[in-house]
């Protein structure tokens, strides 16, 4: 299932938690967001225990495997997160990727990010597992007046209208970038 981050929490709340969530896109505030929304509402369905593995600094993709396959000490559900950063899943990591897709349900909820996929990526045996059976969330870079809503959102109330003669800031994409200035 494609869920967009905005309508993530809605998502969220209609139960069960899913198992599987997949991450990805050129945003990083989106990306962020979506993890910690995913992270809260896997704690408040019962998951006490958070393991991490970040591609960046290594992965062995046996002893993650292995580490699935185990049951916790602390707690019945835990939340286990795969970062891919920028990196591109080798053999062993869409091995594991398949079998995740494919295995049986557990109690552990997996959270797998990274940077922007290509269309190859896509359409791969291990991606299409993982959409089928869980969620995917891409975080796309918003164009136009969807590109200055995340700034509204986060910026502070505005000031009292003594005050608004200041100059305003004008924020637009360029080449993945968010441009500003003030006016």
């Amino acid at each position: 299932m494609i869920v967009k981050p905005e309508r993530l929490a809605a998502a969220l709340e209609r139960p069960p938690l899913a198992k599987l969530f997949l991450i990805f896109g050129e945003e990083p505030l989106q990306r962020i967001e979506s993890a910690d929304a995913i992270r809260a509402a896997a704690r408040a369905a019962g998951a006490e225990e958070r393991l991490r593995f970040d591609a960046n600094t290594g992965i062995d993709w046996d002893f993650l495997h292995a580490e699935t396959q185990s049951l916790s000490l602390f707690s019945a559900r835990r939340v286990i997160e795969i970062e891919l950063g920028k990196k591109k899943p080798d053999a062993a990591a869409e091995s594991f990727l398949k079998t995740l897709a494919n295995g049986p349900d557990g109690e552990d909820i997996f959270i797998i990010s990274g940077d922007a996929l290509s269309r190859e990526d896509e359409k791969k045996a291990w991606f299409a597992g993982l959409a089928a059976r869980g969620v995917v969330v891409p975080c796309r870079l918003p164009e136009g007046a969807r590109a200055r809503a995340p700034v509204a959102a986060n910026s502070p109330p505005r000031p009292p209208t003594s005050l608004r003669r200041a100059p305003r800031v004008i924020c637009w994409p360029q080449r993945r970038k968010l441009i500003c200035c003030c006016c």
